[in-house]
């Protein structure tokens, strides 16, 4: 006789609030070890945006739970990515401004825009990679521009677990099927640091992949960066470049998308690597509730208007709605009358949800849920 299934399984949703943009509710707290060890787990592996949820982390901890080992792992990363976010940062200038210098067009992309529009400083969000977007013409052009700033073709060595050099044949077969050129890395030694914060990096490069020590005892760290020609193999990135605006943070100015393209390019990877994969995209609601509230009115409409143009009304419903049910977001009028729009699917005994991008909400599978 089969296992019983219990129709309601605890999705860690709970935890969501650790997530959010606003001020944590009132009634939430980790009291429990067990809660507590969970929250760090979901932390670090959303390592991204630490510098912002770590604080409601030990905010809503007892002094007891911050003290453990899970809290210690968890400060550790910290120091790793903050040391990490800031070399991106200087990198970062240095190949836009080559960029500029060069004449070759371009807009930043991803985490790499949004920590210029909608972070109290853009140190506060990381990532793997420095990502652009550039005409298709453009491509080689940019690429010459990112080897002039000591970034290398290279591929992961999971033995090594490390950046090696690029198999030249392996690359250019992935490159022909997809939409940007990946991994470009430049490595970055670090001298000078405090006794304390190089304690907590070596430990950290035992367990994850941001740090390591060279043959000599440095640390070190890979820096990329990759160069996109369209947002997917379907979503070309012409209107994006047309629309695209200058930001500035840290004394460093370079063009971004639109809001509303920012906006709708988070939309689109939350929903669409949320439905095909488990445990992804949590990191970039914290991005998405942070853009929505820097949006005019005006910049909610061209939202909208892109989620129709694309046929991915579905797709803004699942994600869009989490904003408000599980972060607390108060959410202006125009997005609340579209979520009220789109809450039932298309009369019609012949529409194919697939047709309209109709996956199914991402929203257990981000939790590691069916």
């Amino acid at each position: 006789m089969g296992r019983a299934i219990s129709s309601e399984v605890a999705i860690p949703d709970r935890l969501a609030w650790l997530f959010g943009a606003g001020e944590p509710p009132p009634d939430r707290s980790l009291a429990s070890g067990d809660e507590f060890e969970e929250a760090c787990g979901l932390l670090l592996d959303n390592w991204q945006v630490l510098p912002v949820t770590a604080p409601r982390l030990f905010a809503g901890a007892s002094p007891a739970l911050r003290k453990s080992a899970s809290a210690s792992a968890v400060r550790d990363r910290l120091a790793s990515v903050q040391i990490f976010a800031r070399i991106q940062l200087r990198i970062g200038a240095r190949f836009v401004r080559a960029l500029q210098d060069a004449k070759v067009p371009y807009a930043l992309l991803k985490g790499s825009a949004v920590r210029f529009t909608a972070y109290d400083s853009p140190t506060d969000r990381c990532g793997h990679d420095i990502d652009i977007v550039t005409w298709p013409g453009c491509l080689r052009r940019a690429e010459e521009v990112a080897l002039s700033v000591g970034f290398i073709p290279s591929q992961w060595s999971t033995p090594e677990k490390r950046f090696v050099r690029a198999d030249p044949e392996l690359r250019a077969r992935v490159e022909a099927g997809h939409y940007e050129l990946g991994f470009l890395v430049r490595r970055q030694a670090v001298d000078g640091l405090p006794a304390g914060t190089a304690q907590a990096l070596r430990r950290e490069a035992e367990c994850h992949h941001l740090w390591h020590e060279t043959g000599d005892g440095r640390l070190a760290c890979f820096v990329s960066t990759d160069i996109h020609h369209a947002l997917s193999l379907d979503l070309p990135a012409d209107e994006l470049l047309r629309t695209a605006r200058d930001a500035v943070a840290d004394d460093v100015s370079a063009p971004v998308p639109s809001p509303a393209w920012l906006a709708f390019h988070l939309v689109f990877k939350i929903y669409w690597e949320g439905v095909h994969t488990y445990r992804k995209g949590l990191y970039q609601f914290v991005d998405l509730q942070r853009q929505v509230r820097t949006m005019s009115d005006e910049d909610i409409a061209a939202l909208l208007d892109l989620l129709a143009l694309h046929r991915l009304e579905a797709a803004g419903y699942y994600v869009l709605r989490r904003l408000e049910i599980d972060f607390g977001e108060a959410l202006p009028d125009r997005l609340i009358a579209f979520l009220d729009s789109q809450a039932f699917a298309p009369a019609g005994d012949e529409v194919d949800a697939r047709a309209i991008n109709d996956l199914g909400d991402m929203w257990p599978k981000l939790w590691g849920y069916r």
